[in-house]
């Protein structure tokens, strides 16, 4: 393996010899000066070692002939003198790095830079609210806007068109339920967001208040809707079956919505509960003295009652259409659609009789059970 030699310059008799061990003072192995820092030369100056590093094949070369004490007492060895010297090398990965021990080395001072002051966090929490805050209102805005206009859609492009000309289906009024009430009533949402948006500061403008205002109306229109969004979409069915109106729907769906008729539908069913993660999301990142937030909890609380009450509408919806399903597929002009009921479960069970047992089907209602045989149910079942 290369190893690492020092020359070595002695001031007393300037010799120049290699020296085995570069990290310790060494006396001169021709006048046997003391190099260390020190020590007196013999003209009474303190000797000095000027160092320079070289790879050399092996230290080997440099070793004695003898090992033993005596060789103490005798004249060194003379080696041969070089005229020149390779340049040391630069590497940082040098074996002088290796051979360098670890508690001698010191970190290097870092160079002096430009002191920064870090704001206070509560400051940085502030901002990040703030402009949180004002991407919340602005999707609010945004989602409200392109709300308004897909219901605009589905009145002018299916609504009045099938108003005018039925093409060829029953009552096609019935497949959009009060959508012209729910359309104006958010016209009057936007109208309100649009204006609080055009001098928005978010220190002191409010946006909890428009909801305490427009949410007495929003319950009502949107519960009437829900509720029978599960009869309009199976009267929708119904209608499509007739070729003239399925080809209307479909031509007005290529060329000019791009959405169909169900997609549009269905997005006020989707509103409520977009209200509330909005207005949730902004509470979150309101701070709790803002002028705004007695009202925005207000209004939170009020439109997560209006979305209770719109489950409770679906579910309500729901078991109407399951009871309708159940009477029609029961022959025998049984009426099971009642105000109060509530359908429960349905399913096949083994009717104990007293010849033999025989499998009947079972409705179970929360005032009623009515079994019937498999004769006596139609396809539909």
């Amino acid at each position: 393996c290369e190893a690492i030699a020092v020359q070595t310059m002695c001031d007393s008799c300037n010799c120049k010899e290699f020296l085995p061990n570069p990290w310790k003072p060494e006396k001169c192995i021709n006048c046997y000066h003391d190099h260390s820092p020190n020590s007196q030369t013999a003209n009474g100056q303190q000797g000095t070692a000027k160092r320079m590093l070289f790879p050399v094949a092996s230290t080997r070369n440099i070793e004695a002939s003898t090992s033993t004490e005596d060789n103490l007492s005798m004249t060194p060895p003379s080696f041969p003198k070089r005229d020149r010297l390779p340049s040391a090398p630069t590497s940082s990965n040098s074996t002088l790095n290796e051979s360098t021990s670890q508690s001698s080395r010191r970190p290097l001072p870092k160079p002096p830079g430009k002191t920064t002051t870090k704001p206070p966090q509560n400051e940085n929490q502030n901002e990040k609210a703030a402009s949180h805050r004002n991407h919340i209102v602005q999707e609010l805005l945004t989602t409200e806007r392109d709300f308004v206009k897909y219901v605009k859609t589905l009145i002018a492009e299916f609504l009045v068109p099938l108003r005018e000309d039925p093409r060829g289906a029953k009552n096609p009024e019935l497949i959009f339920s009060n959508i012209e009430q729910i359309n104006g009533i958010n016209d009057v949402l936007l109208k309100h967001l649009e204006e609080q948006m055009a001098s928005w500061n978010n220190d002191s403008t409010k946006i909890g208040n428009i909801f305490l205002e427009v949410g007495p109306y929003l319950k009502p229109y949107y519960t009437t809707y829900t509720e029978k969004y599960a009869e309009a979409q199976s009267h929708l069915t119904e209608c499509e079956k007739i070729s003239q109106f399925s080809n209307f729907i479909e031509t007005v769906t290529a060329e000019k919505t791009k959405l169909t008729v169900r997609s549009l539908m269905i997005m006020p069913i989707q509103r409520i509960p977009r209200y509330n993660l909005l207005l949730e999301d902004l509470v979150k990142h309101t701070p709790s003295d803002h002028v705004d937030m007695h009202d925005l909890e207000k209004a939170l609380k009020k439109m997560k009652s209006i979305a209770d009450d719109i489950n409770t509408a679906i579910k309500q919806g729901e078991n109407r259409q399951k009871m309708l399903i159940i009477q029609e597929s029961i022959s025998g002009g049984h009426k099971f659609l009642e105000p109060h009921r509530q359908y429960i479960r349905d399913g096949q069970l083994l009717k104990v009789c007293r010849k033999t047992n025989k499998m009947r089907w079972f409705f179970l209602f929360n005032d009623l059970l009515v079994y019937a045989s498999f004769g006596a149910l139609t396809s539909t079942m």
